[in-house]
C-alpha cells in the first residue's frame, strides 16, 4: 500500500531520498566537472527543485499536524491548556504527531471510564429507566398518566433496632435487606423508584391488556419478598445478639399514578405522585409483620390464583371513607 507523500510518516523516507539523490548528485558532479557546463547546472536544478519540493511537503505536513491537534482540543480528547506545537525538524514530525495522538487516545479512555463510572453511579441513586433520560437531558418529566401496580414496602421494629444498633451498623443491616429485596423485585419485573428511610417505592407496569397475569406475578413477587426478608433475618447474628426483631409490612394497589419528575430547577427527583400511591403507603403502614395487604381492585385481579382474605374495612390517614384491606394468602390449589 503506497503512503500519503504529505503524510508525516512519509517524511523520513523523502529526507533519505534526498540525501541519496543528494549525494548521487555530487557525485555526478565531479565527475562531470570537466563536462560542458550546461550539464552541470542541469543536475543542480534538478537537486533544487528536489530540496524546495520537500520544503513544501514539510509545510504542509506542519499545517496538516496544527490542524489535527487543534482538532483534538475542541473534541476534548486533549487537555484545553494542551500547547499546540506548531514548528519542528523535519525528522521529529513522526515522534511528534505519535506523542500528541497517544496522549489523546490516553485521554479519551479515561474519559470514557469516568463517564462509565458516573453513569453507573446515577444508575444506583436513579434507577436504569430514569437515569437514562437524565443523562439524555429528557424530561420525563412533566409526567405521565400511567396505568401501574404500586408496592410500598417498610419495616417493622425499626425504631427499637436503630435504639440498640450504632448508626452504622443500623445502616450495614439496612443495606443487606435492601440488596435481597432489590434483587426479588428486579426479578419480578419491578422498578424500584426510591428508598424512604426503612421503606421501598416500587412500582409494576400495568398493561391494559392481560393485567391479571402481571397482578398475579406481583402477587408472587410480595411473597417472594417475605420469604427473602426472613432468610436474611435468620443470617443476621448481630440482630439475634441485639436482641432486635423485625417485620415486613407490604401493601400494593392496582391504580394509576403520575410517572415523571418534580422539583426545583437546580434540584429534580422522579417519582411517582398520586392517590393510588398514597393508598399503598397507608396499607403497608397497617399491615402485620409478614403480611401483604392489598386494595379490593389488586385483589380481584389475582383471585383466580390465590386466596385473598377480607379484613374490617380501617380508617387510613387521609381517606374520607374507611378501606376494606385484603389480605393476601396462600396460592389456590391447581385444578386437574
Amino acid at each position: 500500500m503506497s503512503k500519503n507523500p504529505g503524510s508525516p510518516s512519509s517524511l523520513p523516507e523523502r529526507i533519505l531520498q534526498f540525501l541519496l539523490a543528494a549525494g548521487a548528485g555530487a557525485a555526478v558532479w565531479v565527475w562531470t566537472a570537466k563536462l560542458p557546463f550546461a550539464l552541470a547546472m542541469i543536475v543542480g536544478a534538478f537537486l533544487g527543485l528536489e530540496w524546495f519540493r520537500l520544503l513544501l511537503q514539510w509545510h504542509e505536513s506542519l499545517g496538516w499536524f496544527n490542524r489535527i491537534q487543534r482538532f483534538l482540543i475542541q473534541s476534548g480528547s486533549l487537555p484545553p491548556e494542551f500547547r499546540v506545537i506548531r514548528k519542528m525538524a523535519p525528522w521529529k514530525v513522526e515522534a511528534e504527531m505519535t506523542a500528541v495522538l497517544t496522549q489523546a487516545t490516553d485521554r479519551t479512555k479515561a474519559l470514557i471510564q469516568e463517564n462509565h463510572t458516573q453513569r453507573k453511579a446515577l444508575d444506583s441513586y436513579l434507577g436504569q429507566k430514569a437515569s437514562a433520560h437524565a443523562a439524555q437531558g429528557s424530561s420525563m418529566l412533566a409526567g405521565s398518566l400511567k396505568r401501574v401496580f404500586v408496592l410500598f414496602s417498610d419495616l417493622r421494629g425499626f425504631t427499637s433496632m436503630s435504639e440498640k444498633l450504632t448508626p452504622a451498623e443500623t445502616v450495614q443491616v439496612l443495606n443487606v435487606i435492601y440488596t435481597g429485596l432489590e434483587a426479588v423485585l428486579a426479578q419480578g419485573g419491578g422498578e424500584i423508584n426510591k428508598y424512604i428511610g426503612d421503606a421501598i417505592l416500587a412500582y409494576f407496569k400495568r398493561p391494559d391488556i392481560g393485567e391479571e397475569g402481571v397482578a398475579e406475578r406481583v402477587a408472587k413477587t410480595t411473597q417472594a419478598m417475605q420469604a427473602r426478608f426472613q432468610e436474611i433475618l435468620d443470617r443476621q447474628a448481630l440482630l439475634k445478639s441485639k436482641g432486635v426483631t423485625l417485620g415486613l409490612g407490604i401493601g400494593v394497589v392496582a391504580g394509576e399514578a403520575i410517572l415523571g419528575d418534580v422539583g426545583s430547577r437546580n434540584r429534580r427527583e422522579f417519582t411517582l405522585i398520586g392517590d393510588s400511591v398514597n393508598l399503598a403507603s397507608r396499607l403497608c403502614s397497617v399491615s402485620p409483620a409478614g403480611e401483604v395487604l392489598m386494595d379490593e381492585k389488586m385483589a380481584r385481579l389475582v383471585s383466580q390464583r390465590y386466596f385473598v382474605e377480607s379484613r374490617p374495612p380501617v380508617q387510613l390517614k387521609g381517606k374520607a371513607e374507611k378501606v376494606t384491606p385484603y389480605c393476601l394468602m396462600n396460592e389456590l390449589a391447581v385444578k386437574a
